[in-house]
């Protein structure tokens, strides 16, 4: 399985700077842009492909759905903190995928047991002019497509979750545990290194160089 997670923000239309959202002197590409890396390092331990793109702020908006198109992901995701002073952890997805819903609901179930808030749910939100998806992101992906909004950024009391890294990987952690409950995917096994003997003619096993035997 092929996943893209995106980071939010980072570069204005204009070129510019988009820091997001604000709340406490943290900015929300910078937090969202930790917890995508960390998404990233946790899914080496799966059988899956997982990019990070926008991680320095060098892609715009439809760059980064141009990216996904280009790359025939099966899942992408972007990540975001909200605001506006609410609490808790939602997901968008594509308002007419029913297997979106179900994902979107695993992971903001998944991020808000994780860290003890209010479970905001899966989420869509409409355009009234066109009655297409309102987020870029999603609408215009042509894979599975998610809008991840972590926790409430202007909110102190989902923000503490996500100020250090530790809290960060934790986010990462449930939001991964999620997508690889839901899709099935495996966790690497590691290679065992057993010690090689080989039995030559006199039946006394020669030990190679670097094997470690026990008598």
């Amino acid at each position: 399985m092929n996943i893209c997670i995106s980071i939010g923000h980072g570069k204005s239309a204009k070129g510019g700077y988009d820091s997001g959202a604000l709340g406490g002197n943290y900015q929300e590409f910078k937090i969202a842009r930790e917890i995508g890396k960390y998404i990233g390092e946790v899914f080496k331990g799966y059988n899956c492909t997982a990019d990070v793109i926008n991680y320095d702020a060098t892609l715009y908006l439809t760059d980064r759905i141009a990216h996904v198109n280009k790359h025939g992901y099966d899942l992408a995701m972007e990540i975001h903190l909200n605001a506006a002073g609410g609490t808790g952890s939602e997901v968008y997805y594509k308002h007419k995928s029913a297997t979106g819903k179900k994902l979107a609901g695993a992971i903001s179930k998944s991020i808000a047991n994780t860290f003890g808030i209010r479970d905001r749910g899966a989420k869509v939100k409409i355009n009234p002019a066109n009655g297409t998806d309102y987020f870029g992101f999603v609408r215009s992906c042509k894979c599975e497509s998610l809008l991840i909004e972590t926790v409430f950024i202007d909110t102190a009391s989902d923000r503490k979750h996500v100020e250090t890294a530790a809290g960060q990987r934790q986010c990462a952690e449930a939001i991964v545990k999620a997508i690889a409950d839901f899709y099935g995917i495996k966790k690497k096994t590691a290679p065992t290194n057993k010690p090689t003997m080989d039995k030559p003619s006199g039946g006394k096993p020669t030990v190679r160089a670097g094997d470690i035997v026990k008598i």
